[in-house]
């Protein structure tokens, strides 16, 4: 998929898998979410949660009701179950997006904003593939740490957000549903998201700094 369009929009697309049903998808810049109950039902695969221990670096995205998977965890997901449905289904996925180009993208139906703060591991992913800074999660969540952006009370503690991050608004937390040893399996976790501001900020702080050049030369007086 192109990723020449810088989108102002996210866009949504319907795609039909022939004979096997539709998919909803929505582009947001380097991310691609695919509505959760849709994979599991092309794809035959049970709903997350069922067995499942951890998705990825993230956890299905709630959007009014309506559960959606990144296009990474989807395709592991798939990848997981390794029935040959879910292989074809992962086959065509790829497929159809190899085809979305800026035209496709640039005619879709555009939505209103999809979400307006990234997981720490889809934002690492996006300075690497959009802004060239190379960085993986664990060493974003340093580098957050190290900007005082986030901290812990004790090692064992969950990361919050600093006043100084959370006046400027650059993070927010989020209430997402892990696996726990309770009586349906989950418990809420309040999980560190990077906003669209805190993202810029990011792109600043993160790159580098372009080399000063030398002072030229200068002759040596004769007198």
């Amino acid at each position: 998929m192109s990723a020449v369009v810088e989108l102002a929009q996210p866009r949504k697309l319907v795609p039909r898998w022939h004979t096997h049903g539709n998919l909803l998808l929505v582009i947001d810049g380097a991310c691609t979410y695919l509505r959760a109950d849709d994979v599991e039902q092309l794809a035959g695969i049970p709903p997350w949660g069922e067995g499942d221990t951890v998705l990825g670096d993230s956890w299905p995205l709630d959007v009014e009701g309506v559960h959606f998977y990144l296009l990474d965890d989807a395709l592991r997901r798939c990848e997981q179950h390794g029935t040959r449905n879910a292989r074809e289904f992962a086959a065509w996925l790829l497929d159809f997006l190899a085809s979305v180009d800026d035209a496709v993208l640039e005619n879709a139906h555009r939505v209103v904003p999809f979400t307006e703060a990234l997981t720490v591991a889809q934002a690492a992913r996006d300075l690497t593939r959009q802004h060239g800074i190379r960085v993986n999660r664990k060493q974003l969540f340093a580098a957050l740490d190290d900007l005082d952006w986030i901290g812990r009370n004790s090692p064992e503690d969950d990361w919050v957000i600093s006043p100084k991050a959370h006046a400027r608004d650059l993070l927010t937390l989020r209430e997402v549903n892990i696996p726990a040893p309770t009586r349906d399996g989950l418990r809420r976790y309040l999980q560190v998201h990077v906003t669209r501001r805190g993202l810029a900020e990011l792109v600043k702080a993160l790159t580098p700094a372009e080399p000063q050049p030398a002072p030229a030369h200068l002759p040596t007086p004769l007198f």
